[in-house]
């Protein structure tokens, strides 16, 4: 069984990685990445719904409360899709380091995922 204290405990083990102008990139266990992808849209939900309820605007288009994407990958790059070929690495990730493509999630891929991992 899982408690609230138990739960709070397991969410310290993130770790905020790089955050830069508008990208903010945190480091978790595999087992919780669809857990913080999903937290990192609702963080922003609140957000923009705080300061616009302030400036008296009292619905949020989906495009503006939800990211468009949230990246899920195991490597620090710009796109998901991006293989990194530099003079160093000619190959790229997949080739020289069996590193795959990540992918980028919209809240509705992300609520879907989630409820495919809980049936299990």
């Amino acid at each position: 069984m899982s408690t609230p204290l138990k739960k709070a405990k397991q969410w310290y083990q993130r770790r905020v990685r790089v955050s830069i102008h508008d990208e903010v990139r945190f480091m978790v266990p595999d087992s919780h990445q669809y857990e913080a992808a999903l937290a990192l849209q609702l963080s922003n939900l609140l957000t923009r719904a705080f300061f616009a309820t302030q400036l008296g605007i009292h619905d949020l288009p989906n495009s503006v409360a939800f990211f468009s994407g949230v990246d899920i990958d195991r490597s620090l790059r710009k796109s998901v899709e991006d293989e990194c070929v530099t003079p160093s690495n000619p190959l790229g990730l997949s080739v020289s380091y069996g590193i795959s493509p990540g992918k980028e999630l919209d809240v509705f891929q992300l609520i879907a995922e989630r409820s495919v991992l809980e049936r299990r």
